[in-house]
């Protein structure tokens, strides 16, 4: 089946099973989740201000800047964005979500996003929202198990979206060997075929088109041989 016509899960053999077996090793259990949706009310209120100064950083750096380019490409990330923060606190952790980061690591080695820039963008993020917790969550004790399960929870993504960075070079290399073969193949045939042309050449006398006095000597000396053999 084309690639195309499959969803990235399916590309990437993701199955119910697996994303649970992932969260089990993360320990990204019940609790954890519903500790990290206990604060989506708070992430809706303040996503904004997180997504300016996220960008604002994001920005600063010339080589993302440059990946950047322009200012709708940029309103689109910050859209983007701005829908990941929330998702992060939403709870939810099942195949939409894994599909949804699996799309983020694609787009992000699309458009040549190196693995570096990848997580410098991760830690930016990390630390705009432990400073926006920091400062709204009262408990030490609540405070320490939401940073801990947004740790998990970034580690789980991260795992995702490094799973396609490595899909998307194995499939390159795939294809350039695909084409590698294909291309000696080719090369092999005609190879092949000239050398076909040059033996029937070989045995040719350039003026008359005939075989010249070597092949058919060649040729008497099979006919003899076989004469021989059958007593005729």
């Amino acid at each position: 089946m084309r690639r195309t016509n499959q969803t990235l899960l399916e590309q990437m053999q993701l199955s119910d099973v697996e994303i649970t077996r992932r969260k089990q090793l993360l320990g990204l259990d019940l609790e954890t989740c519903n500790t990290l949706s206990g604060h989506k009310f708070l992430i809706e209120d303040t996503v904004d201000e997180i997504v300016n100064e996220f960008y604002e950083k994001q920005t600063a750096i010339d080589e993302i800047a440059l990946l950047i380019g322009d200012a709708d490409t940029l309103l689109r990330l910050r859209n983007a964005q701005r829908k990941y923060i929330i998702d992060l606190f939403s709870g939810n952790y099942g195949s939409e979500y894994v599909n949804d980061r699996l799309r983020i690591g694609m787009v992000h080695k699309r458009i040549g996003v190196e693995p570096k820039l990848y997580l410098s963008a991760v830690l930016t993020l990390k630390e705009t929202l432990v400073k926006t917790l920091k400062a709204n969550i009262e408990s030490e004790e609540l405070l320490a198990s939401t940073l801990d399960a947004l740790d998990r929870l970034i580690y789980f993504d991260t795992t995702l979206v490094f799973d396609t960075y490595i899909d998307s070079l194995v499939g390159e290399i795939e294809s350039a060997k695909r084409i590698t073969e294909e291309y000696a193949k080719s090369l092999e045939e005609k190879v092949a075929e000239r050398t076909q042309q040059l033996e029937m050449l070989a045995k040719l006398d350039p003026l008359t088109d005939i075989y010249n006095q070597r092949a058919m000597q060649e040729a008497l000396k099979r006919e003899l041989a076989a004469a021989k053999r059958r007593k005729t």
